[in-house]
C-alpha cells in the first residue's frame, strides 16, 4: 500500500501536478485571506501581511513544485527500483502541503477558541464595572432620599414654615432659611425651595426656577401621601438636567395630619453623574459608560463620557435596532450583556443593570476589536511559529505538530498568568489561593496584606482560621466544609478578619473551590473586599435615624406634656427606645448637691440604687459626666466608659451593665441648672457629632418646656392674686355706697325734724349740707 501510493505520486502527468498546484494555490489563498480579514482591520498591516504572505507562499509552493519534478524526474530514471531514498522527499511533499494548508486553520482555530474565552472575560469585566459605576450613583440617591425623608419628617421645621406663612414669623422664616443653607452647603444641592400648598415658592437659597413644581406632579398627591418623591426633570430651556427630590411638610395634631407644603431639593445631574460615568478603571482606549433611560420608543441618554461617546445628553436613540446596547439595555428590565453594534456603527460588548430607584440603565460598552486584540495578537505570532517550524523542520512535520500544540498550551497558559498577575494586581479588592488540606497560604497579593496589617512574610505563617473573629468561624467553616463536600462550588459571606493590630475589619468574602477531575477540591480562590466603613456608614446612618426619631417624639412630647415628671418620663423613654439608648435617667439638684433621680427608663435601672452623685468638685462623686455637667453646665461627653479615669468610681457598676459610653447634658430652668439628663450607651464612641447635636436639641427643647412650665405656674399664681384683689375691692366699694345711703337718711330726718319744730331746714339738699361747719 505503502509503495502503490508514492508510486502514484511518481507518475503523476504534468496535468496532475498542475492540478495538484492549482488546489494547493486556491486553499492557500482562501484560507490565508479569510483568517487575515478576520484577525487584522488595520488596511495597512493587511497589506505588509499580504506581501510576507506572497513571499512565504513563492518559497513553500517552489519547494513543492522542485519536489515533485524531481520524483518525477527519479520515476522515469528508476522506472524498474524499489522505493529510493529521494523517495523521502517525495513523502515530504503531500505532507508539507497539508501543513502549509493546517497552518491557517489551526490559526483561525485559536483565534476562535481564545475569542470565546476574551468575550467572556470582557463581559464579566464590564458586568464589574456596570456594578462599579452603579452602586455610587445608587447610594448616592439613597441618601438624598433620606435627606427628603429627614426634612420631611422634621416636626420642627414644619411648624417653623407654618408659622411663616401663618403668621410671617420672622423667627420661622431665618430658621427655615437656616435649614435650607445647611443642606445646601453639606450636600451640594443646586437650590431649595419651600411652597406653600398651591405650589408658590415662599423661601428658597440657591439657583431659583421659574416653575417651582415639576413638570407632571400633582402637588396635592404629594402632600396626601406624605412620603417623599424623586423626580426626573427634562431639560431646562437654559439649564441641564437635573433631579428634584420633593418632601411633605405636615403639621401633626393627634391624629390631624394638616399639609403645611412641599421642600423641593434640586441639584443638576452633571454635579452627580459626570464623575461616576467619566473615566475607566483599567487602561482601555474604546471603553466608554452612559447612563439612558426609555421615552416612548427611544432610548434616550442621561449622562455620558463625553471624550468617548459622540452624543449630547437627551440624545434619543430608537429601540427599533435590536443589535443596539441601549435598545436592549432600556428593554431590559433586568441585568445582561449583549454583543452588538453602537451608535456609530461599531461592533461593541456592553453590559448593562438598572440603577435601583430610578428608570435609568446603567451600560458600559468596549469596541469589540479591542476587547479580541490579545486574541488576534496570539494567533499571529502561533501563525508565524507555525510557518517557521515548517520551513525549519520540514522532515519531522508530526514532530512539529506536537511541538505547536505544545507551544500552544505554553501561550495560552502564559496569557492566562498575565491576566491572573493583572488582576491580583487589582487595587481595591485582595485575593488568595489556599490549600484546603492545610488551609494555608499558596498565594495572595498585597491588598489582602494592606487588608489584614500584615507585610507578605507575617501573612504567610497564618491561616484563615487565625484571622477569623471568633464568633464568625463557626459559619464560615460550615460554609467551607459544604463545599468540600461537593454539595456547593463556594459561597459568599459577611464576617469579620481580626488584624495585626487587634483591631476587627468587617470584609465581603467570596469563596470558589477549583476542582479536579474526579471533583475533589484542588485549590480554594478567596476575593476579600474591605466593607468596614460601608458597615460603619450603615451603623451611622440607622443612629442618626434613631436620634431624629428620638429628637421627633421628645417634640411632640413637650407639645402635650403638661407636668415636669410626665414630660422626664417621656424623655427618658423616647432616648431608650427611639433614639438606641441602653439606659437613661433624669436627676434633679437637691439641697444638699446631691442629685437624686427622679425618672429613668431603660435595660439596668437597677445602677442608680443607692447610687451617689454629687456637685461638688471636691468629692470623688462630683467628678463623674452628671456631676461635672450639673456643675460646669455643659455637656460632658465620655466615650470610653470603662476606660475614662473620671468615671472610676462607677466602673464596677458600668461593667455590670455593659456600658461603653455616657453623655450626661445639664437641664436649665430660668438660666439655671436644676438636673441632668444622663444616657448611657453599650458601644464605645457612640456620640458622634450628629448624635450631639441631636441630644443639645433634645435637653434645649426640654429646658423650654420647663420655662414655659415656670412661666404657666407663674402666670396662673398671678391670676389669683388679681382675682383676690378685685374680690376687696368690690367689698369696699359696696360698703362705701352703703356709708353715702345712711348720710343721705340721717339728712332727711333732720330736715324732718326742724320741719316739725318750725325752723328751715338746715340742708338745702338731701344730697349735699349747705355748710361744712353746719
Amino acid at each position: 500500500m505503502h509503495n502503490r501510493r508514492h508510486s502514484m505520486i511518481r507518475r503523476l502527468p504534468p496535468a496532475g501536478i498542475a492540478m495538484l498546484y492549482a488546489t494547493f494555490a486556491a486553499l492557500w489563498i482562501v484560507l490565508s485571506g479569510a483568517f487575515l480579514d478576520i484577525t487584522v482591520a488595520d488596511p495597512d498591516v493587511q497589506s505588509r501581511i499580504e506581501l510576507v504572505k506572497g513571499l512565504f507562499f513563492v518559497a513553500v509552493s517552489s519547494i513543492l513544485l522542485f519536489l515533485l519534478l524531481s520524483s518525477q524526474r527519479s520515476s522515469r530514471a528508476c522506472d524498474d527500483q524499489a522505493f529510493a531514498p529521494d523517495a523521502r522527499a517525495t513523502l515530504a511533499a503531500p505532507f508539507m502541503t497539508l501543513l502549509a494548508l493546517v497552518v491557517p486553520l489551526l490559526g483561525t482555530a485559536v483565534y476562535q477558541l481564545n475569542a470565546r474565552s476574551d468575550r467572556r472575560d470582557m463581559l464579566q469585566t464590564l458586568t464589574a464595572i456596570a456594578d462599579l459605576k452603579a452602586v455610587p450613583v445608587e447610594r448616592w440617591l439613597a441618601e438624598r432620599r433620606f435627606d427628603a425623608l429627614v426634612l420631611s419628617r422634621s416636626a420642627g421645621f414644619s411648624q417653623h414654615a407654618l408659622a411663616m406663612q401663618q403668621r410671617s414669623d420672622k423667627a420661622a422664616e431665618h430658621a427655615v432659611l437656616e435649614r435650607l443653607t445647611a443642606l445646601r452647603d453639606t450636600i451640594g444641592y443646586d437650590s431649595l425651595q419651600l411652597l406653600d400648598p398651591r405650589g408658590r415658592i415662599v423661601a428658597g437659597v440657591g439657583e431659583h426656577y421659574a416653575q417651582a413644581v415639576p413638570p407632571g406632579v400633582d402637588l396635592a398627591s404629594v402632600m396626601a401621601s406624605g412620603e417623599p418623591l424623586m423626580v426626573f426633570g427634562p431639560p431646562h430651556p437654559d439649564r441641564r438636567l437635573h433631579i428634584d427630590f420633593l418632601a411633605p411638610l405636615a403639621s401633626v395634631d393627634g391624629d390631624r395630619r394638616e399639609p403645611v407644603g412641599v421642600a423641593v431639593l434640586h441639584i443638576d445631574l452633571p454635579t452627580l453623574l459626570s464623575p461616576i460615568v467619566e473615566g475607566w478603571p483599567n487602561s482601555s482606549s474604546s471603553g466608554a459608560a452612559m447612563i439612558i433611560r426609555r421615552d416612548g420608543n427611544d432610548a434616550v441618554v442621561v449622562s455620558r463620557d463625553p471624550q468617548r461617546i459622540s452624543l449630547a445628553p437627551e440624545s434619543r436613540l430608537p429601540l427599533s435596532t435590536p443589535d443596539l446596547p441601549a435598545a436592549a439595555a432600556v428593554v431590559d428590565a433586568g441585568s445582561g450583556t449583549i454583543d452588538g453594534v453602537n451608535h456609530r456603527g461599531t461592533p461593541v460588548l456592553a453590559a448593562y443593570r438598572p440603577i435601583a430607584g430610578t428608570d435609568w440603565r446603567m451600560l458600559v460598552m468596549v469596541d469589540r476589536a479591542e476587547a479580541l486584540a490579545p486574541s488576534r495578537s496570539l494567533a499571529l505570532w502561533f501563525m508565524a511559529i507555525a510557518l517557521v517550524a515548517v520551513l525549519m523542520i520540514a522532515a519531522a512535520v508530526v514532530q512539529m505538530m506536537r511541538q505547536q500544540r505544545k507551544a500552544q498550551r505554553l501561550e495560552i497558559q502564559a496569557k492566562n498568568d498575565r491576566l491572573l498577575g493583572k488582576f491580583y494586581e487589582l487595587p481595591f479588592v485582595g485575593m488568595a489561593i489556599t490549600s484546603p488540606v492545610t488551609k494555608g497560604w499558596l498565594r495572595y497579593n498585597d491588598r489582602l496584606c494592606e487588608i489584614l496589617g500584615y507585610t507578605p512574610t507575617e501573612l504567610a505563617l497564618t491561616n484563615w482560621a487565625d484571622l477569623t473573629h471568633p464568633d464568625d468561624l463557626a459559619a464560615d467553616v460550615k460554609e467551607f466544609e459544604r463545599a468540600l463536600r461537593g454539595e456547593t462550588d463556594g459561597y459568599q459571606i459577611e464576617k469579620r478578619f481580626v488584624r495585626k493590630d487587634g483591631k476587627f475589619v468587617e470584609a465581603a468574602l467570596d469563596i470558589r473551590c477549583l476542582r479536579q477531575p474526579d471533583g475533589t477540591v484542588e485549590y480554594v480562590l478567596a476575593t476579600i473586599q474591605d466593607i468596614t466603613e460601608r458597615k460603619l456608614a450603615e451603623a451611622r446612618i440607622l443612629r442618626q435615624s434613631k436620634f431624629y426619631a428620638g429628637l421627633s417624639a421628645c417634640n411632640a412630647a413637650i407639645v402635650h406634656s403638661t407636668r415636669e415628671s410626665d414630660l422626664f418620663q417621656v424623655v427618658c423613654q423616647t432616648a431608650v427606645d427611639a433614639g438606641g439608648m441602653k439606659m437613661a435617667w433624669v436627676g434633679l439638684t437637691d439641697a444638699a448637691g446631691m442629685i437624686r433621680p427622679v425618672e429613668r427608663w431603660g435595660i439596668g435601672t437597677e445602677y442608680l440604687r443607692d447610687i451617689l452623685i454629687s456637685v461638688d468638685a471636691g468629692s470623688a462623686f462630683g467628678r463623674g459626666p452628671t456631676g461635672t455637667a450639673a456643675r460646669t453646665q455643659t455637656p460632658f461627653w465620655c466615650q470610653d466608659f470603662q476606660n475614662d479615669p473620671v468615671t472610676e468610681p462607677w466602673h464596677e457598676r458600668g461593667r455590670r451593665f455593659g456600658w461603653g459610653s455616657a453623655a450626661a447634658l445639664p437641664i436649665m430652668r430660668g438660666g439655671n441648672c436644676v438636673g441632668t439628663l444622663t444616657l448611657y450607651a453599650s458601644e464605645t464612641n457612640a456620640f458622634d457629632e450628629d448624635a450631639r447635636k441631636l441630644l443639645l436639641d433634645m435637653v434645649a427643647n426640654l429646658s423650654f418646656a420647663l420655662d414655659n412650665f415656670a412661666r404657666s405656674a407663674a402666670r396662673r399664681a398671678a391670676e389669683v392674686r388679681l382675682v383676690e384683689q378685685l374680690d376687696e375691692l368690690r367689698r369696699w366699694h359696696a360698703n362705701t355706697l352703703d356709708r353715702e345711703d345712711r348720710i343721705l337718711e340721717l339728712k332727711r330726718e333732720v330736715n324732718m325734724l326742724l320741719a316739725q319744730s318750725g325752723q328751715p331746714p338746715r340742708y338745702a339738699s338731701a344730697a349735699e349740707p349747705q355748710s361744712r361747719d353746719a
